[in-house]
């Protein structure tokens, strides 16, 4: 017997990456989202230097799973701020 997911409570929740793999490239959206901060927090932190490491892909900011859990983690034990 198959059973249905509902789409609307999966929807509203931030998307949260496979905890296994450290190198996943991750959108702003992705990140944002599972900050729980917006896209623009997140671009303002780019630019400042603050929030997690993140690469640029020709142009385009990607974040590694792996560095957005170290970020995480520097945050909790009072590490640097998310300006």
């Amino acid at each position: 017997m198959a059973t249905s997911i509902d789409s609307t409570a999966a929807s509203s929740r931030p998307a949260v990456p496979a905890q296994d793999d450290d190198d996943l490239l991750l959108t702003p959206l992705e990140v944002a989202q599972w900050l729980r901060v917006s896209k623009q927090t997140l671009m303002r932190w780019r630019v400042s230097g603050a929030g997690p490491a993140w690469l640029s892909l020709g142009g385009i900011p990607r974040y590694r799973r792996g560095d957005v859990d170290a970020y995480l983690a520097e945050v909790r034990s009072g590490g640097r701020p998310a300006s």
